[in-house]
C-alpha cells in the first residue's frame, strides 16, 4: 500500500512539474516578466503540493478501509465454515439419538444416555456471530445452538429419571413425554438447520453491510 502511494505521488510530482513548466512558458508568452514568473511558479506549486497530499491522504484511507474489510471477510467466512462444520456434527448427534429414541417409543424401552454436545466453535466466535449482518444467518445459527443445549440438557433430565425409575417393565407417562419433546425438539433442529443451510448458499457478503466496521 505504501509503495503503490509512493508510485503514485511521484506521478503527481512529475506530473505537476510539466504542468508548472507549461504554465511558465505560456505566463512569459502572455507577459508575465521573469521577475514574476517565480512567484507565480511557486503559488501553484504550493497548490499542486496541497493537491498531491489531498490524493495521498485520500488514497490511504481508501485503502485501508478495503484492508479492513478483506479482513472482515475472511474471518467470517473462517467463522462461518467452522460454525457450519460444528453444526453438521451436533445435529449428527441429535439425529442418532432421536432415532434411537424413536425406536424405544415404539418398543415401550428406556436407555441411559451419557452423550455430550459441546458448541466449543460457537463459544469462541459468540460476538462475531453478533455481528453478522444476515438476519437470517445470524438467527438460524443463534436458534440451531439454543436448540442443542436445550436438547442436551432435556437428555441428562431424562436419563437421570430413568436411573431412578424403580419401574422397568412399564415406561412412566413423565418419561414418555420426555422422549416426545426431544423428538420433537430434533425434529425443530432438523428445520433451523436446513433454513440455515438454504440462507448460506444464498449468502453474498457485501461491503456495504461492513462499511461501519471499517471505519471505526
Amino acid at each position: 500500500m505504501r509503495n503503490d502511494s509512493f508510485t503514485l505521488a511521484m506521478r503527481w510530482i512529475v506530473g505537476s512539474l510539466c504542468i508548472l513548466w507549461i504554465i511558465y512558458m505560456l505566463g512569459l508568452a502572455f507577459g508575465v516578466t521573469r521577475a514574476e514568473a517565480p512567484a507565480w511558479v511557486q503559488a501553484l506549486g504550493s497548490i499542486a503540493a496541497i493537491g498531491v497530499a489531498i490524493f495521498i491522504a485520500d488514497k490511504q484511507r481508501k485503502d485501508l478501509r478495503q484492508q479492513r474489510i478483506d479482513e472482515i471477510r475472511i474471518h467470517q467466512d473462517r467463522v462461518l465454515k467452522g460454525l457450519r462444520s460444528e453444526m453438521t456434527l451436533a445435529f449428527e448427534g441429535v439425529k442418532n439419538i432421536a432415532a434411537d429414541i424413536a425406536s424405544q417409543y415404539a418398543s415401550n424401552k428406556l436407555t441411559v444416555y451419557n452423550e455430550h454436545h459441546n458448541v466449543y466453535v460457537f463459544d469462541a466466535v459468540h460476538e462475531v456471530v453478533l455481528s453478522i449482518p444476515n438476519d437470517e444467518i445470524r438467527v438460524q445459527i443463534i436458534r440451531f445452538y439454543s436448540g442443542v443445549r436445550s436438547f442436551a440438557r432435556e437428555l441428562e433430565i431424562h436419563s437421570q429419571r430413568v436411573k431412578n425409575t424403580e419401574d422397568t417393565g412399564t415406561i412412566r407417562d413423565s418419561l414418555r413425554e420426555d422422549q416426545e419433546w426431544l423428538l420433537t425438539c430434533a425434529k425443530d433442529l432438523a428445520d433451523i438447520k436446513q433454513s440455515f443451510d438454504d440462507a448460506m448458499e444464498k449468502y453474498v457478503f457485501l461491503e456495504d453491510d461492513h462499511a461501519a466496521s471499517a471505519n471505526t
